[in-house]
């Protein structure tokens, strides 16, 4: 199975190509290109050929000029910029040079970030390895990088030339980090797709199962939602804010345990988030049919992901009040207040500016409680 998607920005138009052999493609495309112009920034994971999903990217991997560096979250980090900017230097690369981040959402990032800045701007290819980088992260153009333990503090929008989806990628990864990603697709099908909801709740043993042609539907069915939201509002304005439920309260928590993601994967915030999103909903407005939030509950838990924090044992019970302080971090907050993307309704969102401490601490306090 192929497919090729069309990302259409005002500053940007770029091809998405989907199957289960796009590495070729990539080593076609990139035999194109003069060899001294390709620098490739790749998931130090990959030094293993163990983990090479076919001997094409080992053929890519041995045939340019390239480092290594860990896709472990302390990678979007100051330093880690500055080095790769070093490499970048080093190599002489000029303004027509392209930079291949192969990795998942970290390396993207921080890729993504480095090629924006560096000369004022390369040329630059996703090659995304992990479930939340294929189903999300590696294409709407977002950089960035943490600090001061806070979450994609700093960055840049900066869209890439070409991104190559190969979804043999996916059997590389442990199970907790597959499904990990699959909360980005959940999250996007409760606030705009009641269809591809019921899919996900019907299919989720395929898609748990890897089964290709489930696999291929939710990363082709992601993309398209996440480019509907994107084409028109690239900066946030609008409905792009639609794409960060859950994420409000999720990265208040990733915050908490330090950015860590060996005790708490993005994914696995991002499901903790959104039932605290339910939650909020229902509060918020006593017309809602509560059942939206074991909805919530139910879909989450068919992947494995945790609706409670006390789920993942390896996590202490967090202080909420340090919870709602963290949250007054979030990039979304206004002068008014945060704003909390809702839904009362699956296959619909809303954007509510939220400043009662009470109710927010109420709505942590129901995954913690």
């Amino acid at each position: 199975m192929f497919a090729s998607l069309n990302a259409e920005y005002y500053n940007a138009s770029y091809p998405i190509i989907i199957s289960e052999n796009s590495l070729s493609s990539l080593n076609i495309y990139l035999s194109e290109i003069k060899k001294k112009n390709i620098f490739l920034i790749i998931d130090s994971k990959f030094k293993d050929n163990n983990y090479h999903p076919s001997k094409t990217l080992t053929k890519i991997i041995n045939n340019y000029n390239k480092i290594f560096i860990s896709g472990g979250i302390k990678s979007k980090s100051l330093n880690q910029l500055t080095k790769i900017l070093f490499h970048l230097s080093e190599t002489n690369l000029t303004r027509d040079s392209y930079i291949v981040a192969i990795g998942g959402g970290v390396i993207g990032d921080i890729v993504g970030l480095a090629a924006s800045i560096y000369l004022r701007g390369l040329k630059l290819i996703h090659v995304p390895t992990s479930t939340t980088s294929m189903l999300d992260s590696s294409i709407g153009g977002k950089t960035g990088l943490n600090i001061f333990d806070k979450v994609n503090m700093i960055g840049t929008y900066y869209h890439p030339e070409m991104v190559f989806i190969d979804t043999r990628f996916l059997y590389t990864l442990n199970k907790r980090d597959f499904r990990a990603g699959i909360a980005e697709s959940i999250k996007k099908s409760i606030i705009s797709d009641k269809i591809f909801f019921n899919y996900l709740d019907v299919n989720s043993d395929k898609i748990n199962n890897l089964e290709f042609e489930s696999i291929f539907y939710l990363i082709k069915k992601s993309l398209e939602i996440k480019l509907m939201h994107t084409r028109q509002d690239m900066f946030e304005k609008a409905k792009r804010l639609f794409l960060n439920y859950g994420h409000t309260f999720g990265q208040s928590l990733e915050s908490y345990y330090g950015i860590d993601q060996k005790s708490l994967r993005h994914g696995e915030a991002v499901s903790l988030g959104c039932i605290c999103a339910s939650y909020m909903a229902c509060a918020l407005n006593k017309k809602v049919d509560k059942t939206i939030i074991s909805q919530h509950k139910s879909i989450f838990s068919k992947f494995n992901l945790p609706v409670h924090i006390n789920e993942i044992k390896s996590l202490k019970k967090p202080k909420v009040n340090i919870l709602f302080n963290l949250i007054n971090n979030d990039k979304k907050k206004i002068i008014t207040g945060n704003r909390f993307i809702l839904s009362e309704k699956i296959g619909e969102a809303k954007v509510v500016t939220i400043s009662n401490k009470k109710l927010i601490i109420s709505s942590f306090n129901k995954i913690l409680e």
